[in-house]
């Protein structure tokens, strides 16, 4: 899935402060390599230097 705005403002909605302040460094370190919608409320994602 492509990374868009939208997709990062309906996370932002989605997350507590503390995730959604995480998430967003690791996007703007160009961390995250994959993002997939897995139903209306779940997202998962692949952040590069984590094992899971």
């Amino acid at each position: 899935m492509e990374i868009t705005r939208s997709k990062i403002i309906e996370i932002i909605s989605l997350a507590s402060g503390n995730s959604c302040s995480r998430g967003l460094d690791y996007y703007k370190s160009k961390k995250v390599t994959e993002l997939d919608k897995i139903n209306e409320t779940e997202y998962l994602s692949v952040v590069k230097g984590t094992k899971n």
